[in-house]
């Protein structure tokens, strides 16, 4: 299964995210560095995930009781074992929401991205504007 889960990960870099990859780096200026901004984005991306990954991890098997098999339970992990590890915190609604609301925010921004592809096809090959596409 892991292997499986690898492959969609390689699969969904090689199309879509390189489909954004492409868009966004079209939008650029010609003085941004794009060796730093990739340098930048290696550095910040890998400590964030790092220490996201670290403090979930360690918080959910805490609250697991030991069983490995809660790590892997995906939504589940997400809307019923988050919670309760929150549930568990002082202030840990008030972070709670803080947390979700940055899920939510990251899910929106997610679907922009996605979005953002095909709004600049449009404009490269039909020759619309944001203007003609805000009447829909």
């Amino acid at each position: 299964m892991t292997v499986v889960s690898a492959m969609g990960q390689i699969f969904y870099s090689l199309s879509i995210a390189m489909g954004i990859l492409i868009t966004f780096g079209s939008y650029m200026k010609k003085e941004v560095s794009i060796k730093g901004s990739k340098e930048n984005v290696e550095i910040f991306d890998t400590a964030i995930l790092i220490m996201a990954g670290l403090m979930i991890i360690l918080a959910v098997y805490s609250f697991s009781g030991g069983d490995m098999e809660i790590l892997k339970a995906g939504p589940s992990l997400m809307f019923i074992t988050i919670p309760k590890v929150f549930a568990s915190m002082r202030l840990g609604t008030g972070i709670g929401i803080i947390f979700f609301l940055l899920v939510l925010f990251a899910a929106i921004t997610s679907s922009i991205v996605l979005t953002e592809s095909a709004v600049s096809t449009f404009q490269d090959e039909l020759h619309w504007y944001r203007k003609n596409l805000q009447s829909f």
